[in-house]
């Protein structure tokens, strides 16, 4: 739905926060969080083809699939976690409150 396009799903943090890759479907968004860190794939929405052959990559090759783990959890420790983005959370805050009359 058109939701999604614009939303981050909580459980890519925890999947990648466990070490898990993550497997998603191929938004804007969704790729900004994923491919950087090189800690998931994206895949067309809706593609049954693609998606077996991702799973399939993936399951047979336990060394990319572990690198995949290891950055994500690497990730979640050096800027996706509560203290981080708290911080921009805060300064977004002080922004609006100084735009109050």
């Amino acid at each position: 739905t058109p939701t999604f396009l614009e939303s981050l799903p909580l459980k890519f943090f925890e999947y990648m926060a466990h070490g898990l890759a993550v497997i998603a479907s191929d938004f804007k968004l969704w790729r900004e969080v994923l491919d950087p860190p090189r800690c998931g794939l994206c895949i067309p929405p809706n593609d049954e083809k693609e998606l077996l052959q991702t799973i399939h990559l993936l399951t047979g090759n336990k060394d990319l699939t572990s690198q995949m783990g290891k950055n994500g959890k690497q990730v979640i420790r050096t800027s996706l976690n509560w203290e981080t983005q708290f911080l921009k959370l805060q300064g977004a805050y002080q922004e609006l409150a100084r735009k109050l009359p």
